[in-house]
């Protein structure tokens, strides 16, 4: 996320559900902070090729369908044009598109170069078939730029107080995750905690070498994670943001969780793999506690194996 030269350049998906309502507001409020250019999308599913038959034979003339499809896009166009009514300060761009949703999107965000992606999403914390809805699901999976999350009524709060929660490991590209963060959090004028959760001391190691959990105090202690903590939390505020650094331990998802509970509308921001659609755990089995159990919007930043922001 590159913003601080300019306002922010935003791509929202609209399809016109609750969710994505949240997501135009999220949106439109991002950049209107930062005097930035707003893209609404809609994208249209092809029909499937038994019905273009059907329809070829049922219309004669030169362009089967032709009115079916004047008329979708008709709708579509509404939908936008709803969606973009009342939007304080800002004067959205739209677009329509045909063809997946999840992939139109990540085109777009390509060809307009955007800075965030900003997607709607049932309400977490319910048990569903799918993480968050294969859209959602598969833009994540896809991006190379952060992604958004919003749910059914989230709303910016506009709030100093506010926070942004980011959760970071040293080898899952922490660099890029706070990168994102801190860019996130001067647009919205929140602050920034990054938090690194350490894992306790494996109990039957220390059973089998007969040791305290103090022999294990190399690789769990403060003082080992405060060097690269510090220097990210040193990044971050050469960015702009208000920052400050956490250790906790435990369960990091569980820890992640209690400490964003803790902040006054928290915005949750993790790091995510780039996985295929082979792969058993889709987004990481951290990611994926965290984006279920969530009660808020949640920043993700899909990162690869390596990269030049590891540490």
């Amino acid at each position: 996320m590159h913003a601080s030269h300019r306002g922010f350049r935003v791509l929202c998906g609209v399809d016109g559900s609750p969710a994505a309502a949240s997501a135009v507001r999220w949106s439109a409020w991002l950049t209107g902070r930062t005097g930035g250019d707003l893209v609404l999308l809609h994208a249209l599913r092809r029909p499937p090729v038994s019905l273009g038959v059907l329809s070829a034979r049922a219309a004669p003339g030169p362009a089967p369908g032709g009115g079916l499809r004047a008329a979708v896009r008709s709708t579509a166009a509404e939908l936008l044009e709803r969606a973009a009514r009342g939007l304080d300060d800002v004067t959205p761009e739209t677009m329509i598109r045909e063809g997946d949703a999840a992939h139109e999107l990540l085109a777009v965000a390509e060809d307009v170069e955007v800075d965030l992606i900003v997607v709607g999403t049932r309400r977490r914390g319910q048990v569903r078939s799918t993480l968050m809805g294969s859209v959602t699901t598969d833009v994540v999976r896809g991006s190379n730029r952060p992604v958004l999350i919003v749910g059914e009524g989230d709303a910016p709060s506009g709030r100093p107080d506010a926070q942004v929660v980011a959760g970071v490991d040293p080898a899952h590209e922490p660099g890029a995750v706070v990168r994102d963060a801190a860019a996130f959090a001067v647009a919205s004028g929140s602050g920034l905690v990054i938090c690194h959760v350490a894992p306790e001391p494996p109990m039957l190691a220390t059973m089998l070498v007969g040791a305290s959990a103090e022999r294990f105090e190399p690789f769990t202690h403060e003082a080992v994670d405060a060097g690269w903590l510090a220097r990210l939390t040193a990044a971050a505020e050469a960015r702009g943001a208000r920052t400050h650094a956490v250790i906790r331990h435990g369960d990091p998802a569980r820890e992640l969780l209690e400490l964003a509970s803790e902040q006054p509308r928290p915005i949750l921001a993790i790091g995510s793999r780039r996985r295929t659609a082979l792969t058993s755990a889709m987004l990481g089995s951290v990611s994926s506690a965290v984006l279920m159990a969530a009660d808020g919007p949640t920043l993700v930043t899909t990162a690869t194996a390596t990269g030049a922001d590891a540490k």
